[in-house]
């Protein structure tokens, strides 16, 4: 059959055809979109990725949370806290940090990292954005698709399955702050198990038959190898992350750069400290900079991210 352009006729076979398919792919991308959606009575809509290795990870950190916090209290410091040796203020100053921690991971693992909003593709190509060869959909520059959470992330650093999700311009910010609180409860438990076993004296006013005080040496061992452990790779981890924002690049781009020859010396771009966080967190306020529950503006202005 013979057609001819334009197609002025709306009721025209082709353009019937044509718009059920655009209507059939939109709606296929919107299921697969939503697969990353649950919805927690209270809460709404939450993103979480539905990934067996990712969930099993992140409950293995959670984990290792409940088992920090309820070591380093029942075992090392409320014993020593009741003698009056632990302080008070070191007592708030410990749970403040346990709190701020599970918070930044909660946060991490349950914010859209950053999805690619629709755009006109000549709006886009004016952008310089390019097509996905995955999903089809127009992207800005580092931005790349992740096959676990099966879209594609703007300014994508990793795919990281301790929190079960990936790391973009919409969390990113919560992820510097999770490794750094990280690094504080690996640091503080280790410091207290130190002081437990060199410096304050044996509890007097404990049960000294209770649970947590008879086999308190085994559970001191294991803290004391999960403290350090956690407190090392937290912070090569906020090094490594530190170094990427003063250049101005991700995760990806660094992990394949394997010489000097493969640096692209146009793109990198050396930025202050102060430049650098401000663009990480999205404000120039400081003093917001360490709440991982606040409202942070997308890198695209067509888009807010609620972070």
């Amino acid at each position: 059959m013979d057609v001819k352009y334009p197609i002025t006729d709306p009721n025209d076979s082709v353009l019937v055809n044509l718009r059920q398919s655009l209507a059939e792919q939109a709606a296929a991308y919107r299921l697969q979109e939503n697969t990353n959606t649950i919805n927690i009575p209270l809460l709404g809509h939450i993103h979480f990725v539905r990934d067996k290795n990712g969930i099993m990870m992140l409950s293995c950190i959670v984990a290792y949370w409940v088992y920090g916090v309820w070591s380093s209290y029942y075992v090392v410091l409320n014993p020593h806290y009741v003698d009056g040796v632990v302080p008070t203020w070191y007592m708030c100053y410990h749970f403040l940090v346990c709190a701020l921690c599970l918070l930044a991971l909660i946060r991490s693992a349950t914010l859209n990292p950053g999805r690619v909003p629709d755009i006109d593709a000549n709006v886009a190509q004016s952008r310089g954005w390019e097509p996905c060869p995955t999903c089809g959909k127009w992207r800005p520059p580092k931005a790349h698709h992740c096959r676990r959470c099966k879209q594609c992330v703007v300014r994508m650093d990793h795919h990281c399955p301790w929190i079960n999700n990936c790391v973009g311009d919409g969390n990113h910010h919560v992820f510097t702050l999770l490794l750094f609180y990280a690094f504080l409860f690996g640091l503080n438990g280790f410091i207290a198990l130190m002081l437990h076993y060199w410096y304050w004296p044996k509890c007097e006013a404990c049960d000294k038959e209770s649970f947590p005080v008879k086999h308190g040496l085994w559970f001191c061992y294991l803290s004391t190898v999960m403290a350090l452990g956690m407190a090392y790779f937290m912070l090569m981890q906020s090094i490594a992350q530190h170094f990427n924002l003063l250049l101005n690049m991700t995760s990806l781009e660094t992990m394949k750069i394997k010489s000097v020859h493969d640096v692209n010396y146009d793109t990198v771009q050396l930025r202050t400290c102060c430049k650098a966080y401000t663009d990480l967190f999205g404000t120039f306020h400081f003093y917001l900079w360490p709440w991982p529950c606040r409202r942070k503006r997308s890198r695209l202005s067509s888009l807010t991210i609620w972070a």
